[in-house]
């Protein structure tokens, strides 16, 4: 049976007063201190406007703080009229710690708030003066002794609560309607990540216990999800219902059934096509909420909105919604957009994972779900154009068939170029990367997909462990790479970790080596714990090999290793070992363990350290070198946020002696845009691709400015390699 995924015990923030000096830390360790003068505590009286992790009241003089950033001020109950604050774009007036400032704001009610490393409000009532000068220094000081509580917030996305269900359809139905307790607004905005935190885990009992902070959190949005009584049709209902925010059960019926009465949604899904309707129906709804919250953003400069336009299809009208709108108002708008076209244009849904359907595999789906992964649990239908969800027999059904048209999570539109000439049979460059990003998942007995894919074991055991990993969590990355082949040449070493070494806006190890060690060596290397091993030598059964024997994997004490590249043949079982001891996730080496040692490559290291996931890092690397690998564990964990492009960049000649550059984005989650500032041809949604031209005179120029890894000739080359390729190229 897979482990328990209970939450953490470990609070979110603690709060320590020494003296004159207020400390808050967060789980993975980041800090924030106040020095408060006169403090005097006092139980809690004025409430946040915005729920927090911790907060604590006193009575104090003075507040100060090293301001790192902007203070943003709101008043209550009026408005702020001070020169000495400027407008943000949510028309909140803020201070940014450049310039020496002193402000005395009339007496009324208040929050300060500050960002990074976490979110800190400071709620007071009366008047006080507001100071700070060009080296960031903050000072909130007051007339006389005035109640101040300040909140404060982690930026660290982790479950906060764990539910207790039983482990039937029914209790797993129950689960499903409490996870989107996590996303703290109702409105479009809950598409964006900030506003979406991590879903309640999912423990087995005898009696179900949904905690009173999740039933508080649970919105009533009117959305009602009836599925057939079975765990597949539940998995496969779970994201759809967790970004609705619908209450799920099960029925003695054959057709999933979505409905919101008050909006006339009656919406039934063809079972033989649930999983892909369903997560057609998800991206049409996240990528319309998408739209509907950029207030601040012109979304005439997204090409997926003009190319909406273009296909008659005018969003403020057809679609005719406000963010702030019930989720089932909004729902009912979208599925009313006239045309089928509408999913050509949408981009593919990056990620996706077929689960076994048993109770025990449910533990995972709230990791899923914080993925913004879709789940499927059976096989299903191959999307055709004619395929329609079919509605129910009610006057009021509101469906409309164009949504499950094209409905596989891929959409063709934004996977496939025509990128010219290449190998016969071989994909160009271009689409090689563009296979590289469908990142796929199986757990437990589910079949693997037959596309060109990053693929992935997952094990539940994984998932675990990436909770536990926030506890220790740090923006600086570390790197061992162990050598046990005693044939590695000197320089061959050195070459590798040197590699891993190198210095860039975006990457900035700290690297160690480990030349033939011992058992007690490598054993203290996975106690101490990196977030990245690159072992190099030979493994047996579950055991890696060292200077005086093999270590089991069995009996390491401790193993803190975030991620471990196995460089040697046919370690699979090694890797599963080594998560289900500790590890996040592990690539191995396929084979039968007879095949000679090759030449270790640093592409997956590389890349992960670039901000890709472990299961695209390994994808690119076998584009480049040939050698298959698997992944086990959790192939979507990424040292970067789950949100960021990662952008990689195909180079190639055109017919008309241009130069074609292919971006091709990784995101794991798919809410975004992104655009080439080189070159800006308007802003794509992740994760479409987008292709412009250079000439060859602008080549140099390209190279210094991209800041990207390029994909040429099936290699990588990395910033400090590019220049290596103005010649050819020109």
């Amino acid at each position: 049976m897979p482990p328990s995924s209970e939450p953490s015990d470990a609070d979110p923030v603690t709060l320590e007063v020494s003296g004159t000096t207020l400390r808050a830390t967060d789980i993975a360790g980041h800090t924030v201190t106040f020095d408060i003068t006169g403090w005097d505590e006092l139980t809690p009286t004025d409430e946040l406007t915005t729920p927090t992790d911790v907060s604590v009241t006193g009575r104090v003089s003075k507040i100060e703080h090293d301001l790192t950033n902007v203070l943003s001020l709101d008043r209550l109950d009026g408005e702020i009229e001070c020169s000495a604050f400027e407008t943000d774009e949510m028309d909140c007036p803020r201070i940014e710690p450049i310039d020496d400032f002193s402000v005395t704001v009339p007496t009324g009610e208040y929050v300060c708030r500050l960002g990074k490393p976490m979110e800190v409000r400071i709620r007071f009532d009366g008047t006080a003066t507001i100071s700070g000068n060009g080296t960031g220094s903050l000072t909130i000081s007051f007339a006389h002794p005035t109640a101040v509580t300040l909140g404060f917030t982690s930026f660290v996305d982790f479950p906060r609560h764990g539910l207790t269900v039983e482990p039937t359809t029914g209790g797993i139905a129950t689960a499903l309607s409490h996870f989107s307790s996590s996303i703290e607004t109702t409105s479009a905005e809950r598409v964006h990540r900030n506003y979406r935190g991590y879903p309640p885990m999912v423990d087995f009992g005898t009696e179900t216990h949904v905690p009173e902070p999740v039933r508080d959190a649970t919105p009533d949005t009117g959305i009602d999800f009836v599925v057939p009584d079975r765990f597949s049709s539940l998995f496969i209902a779970a994201p759809l219902a967790y970004y609705l925010g619908a209450s799920v059960s099960t029925g003695d019926l054959v057709r999933p059934l979505l409905e919101a009465p008050e909006h006339g949604v009656e919406y039934e899904f063809d079972p033989d096509r649930f999983a892909a309707d369903a997560t057609a129906l998800l991206r049409r709804v996240f990528f319309f909420d998408f739209f509907a919250s950029l207030d601040q953003v012109d979304p005439s400069t997204i090409t997926a909105y003009e190319a909406l336009t273009d296909a008659g299809i005018d969003i403020d009208i057809d679609v005719d919604v406000d963010g702030d709108d019930p989720i089932a108002a909004r729902l009912a708008a979208y599925l009313e957009a006239p045309d089928d076209s509408v999913e050509d244009v949408l981009p593919g849904w990056p990620y996706r994972v077929t689960v076994e359907p048993t109770a025990d595999y449910a533990r995972t789906i709230p990791h899923l779900l914080y993925d913004m992964a879709v789940i499927e649990s059976e096989p299903t239908a191959t999307p055709t154009a004619t395929a329609t969800p079919t509605p129910t027999d009610s006057s009021e059904t509101n469906v409309v068939s164009n949504v499950g048209d094209h409905a596989d999570p891929d959409s063709a539109s934004d996977l496939e170029f025509d990128h010219g000439p290449h190998a016969a049979g071989e994909p160009s460059s271009a689409q090689s990367l563009l296979d590289c990003r469908r990142i796929r998942g199986t757990l437990g007995d589910a079949p693997a997909p037959d596309e060109p894919h990053a693929g992935f074991t997952a094990l539940p055991s994984a998932y675990d462990h990436r909770l536990t990993d926030l506890e220790r969590a740090t923006d600086d990355r570390s790197v061992a790479v162990v050598f046990a082949d005693e044939t590695l040449s000197e320089s061959d070493r050195s070459s590798i970790v040197d590699r891993y070494r190198r210095r860039t806006e975006t990457v900035s190890p700290t690297v160690s080596r480990l030349d033939d060690p011992t058992r007690d060596d490598l054993a203290e290397c996975f106690t101490r714990g990196v977030d990245f091993l690159h072992y190099v030598g030979e493994c047996g059964d579950r055991e890696i090999a060292c200077r005086d024997g093999y270590l089991s994997v069995d009996a390491l004490e401790c193993n803190e290793v975030g991620i471990v590249q196995l460089d040697a043949p046919a370690t699979v079982s090694v890797a599963e070992q080594l998560v289900r001891t500790g590890s996040i996730a592990g690539v191995a080496r396929t084979g039968t363990g007879t095949e000679s040692i090759e030449r270790p490559s640093t592409t997956i290291g590389e890349l992960l350290l670039y901000g890709h996931c472990v299961a695209t890092a390994s994808a690119c690397a076998a584009a480049e070198t040939g050698r298959q690998t698997a992944v086990v564990g959790d192939g979507a964990y990424r040292y970067a946020p789950k949100w960021y492009p990662s952008n990689l960049n195909t180079i190639r000649s055109s017919t008309d002696d241009g130069l074609e550059v292919t971006s091709v984005p990784f995101p794991v989650d798919p809410v975004g845009v992104y655009w080439n500032e080189s070159c800006f041809d308007g802003k794509r949604l992740l994760p479409s691709p987008t292709e412009y031209k250079i000439e060859p005179a602008e080549l140099t120029e390209f190279v210094s400015e991209i800041n990207k890894p390029l994909y040429y000739d099936d290699r990588f080359y990395w910033m400090d390699e590019q220049w290596q390729l103005t010649y050819p190229l020109r």
